[in-house]
């Protein structure tokens, strides 16, 4: 008995309706962000969490992804440090949202350089194992 083949329309709409995936380092990178102060010489999310100040981390999640200065701090003063933001390699503005960019564009050439033939190492995890690839 011939085996079935499935029509080539089906496999077209399986590959577009198929769902993005997640970049490992990207989850990597998610997972750092509340042990990783949002600038040298201050507490960490995580530190101000367990001590009870919501208003310290919120100043650090405001910090970290923002790039606001919230300690008036060189020329940009309170508002937004757009130069800080805006330059790849200072660290000290925007520590959080250059920390999940960087591990994007990471996953991206990971990607290109193995090919899209990872995703069976990932889909034994578990939990994770749909989302990541």
């Amino acid at each position: 008995m011939p085996k079935k083949r499935s029509s080539r329309r089906y496999r077209r709409l399986k590959r577009r309706f198929s769902k993005a995936k997640v970049p490992f380092e990207v989850l990597i990178g998610a997972a750092t962000i509340p042990f990783t102060p949002a600038q040298t010489g201050c507490m960490t999310p995580m530190e101000a969490l367990q001590q009870g100040n919501m208003i310290e981390l919120m100043n650090q999640l405001k910090s970290g992804f923002l790039g606001i200065d919230i300690w008036n701090r060189g020329a940009g003063g309170a508002g937004p440090n757009i130069m800080g933001l805006l330059n790849p390699f200072d660290m000290e503005c925007g520590r959080f949202t250059k920390t999940l960019l960087y591990a994007g564009l990471i996953g991206m050439v990971r990607r290109k350089i193995t090919g899209r033939y990872t995703n069976g190492l990932f889909k034994k995890i578990p939990l994770i194992g749909r989302i990541v690839n």
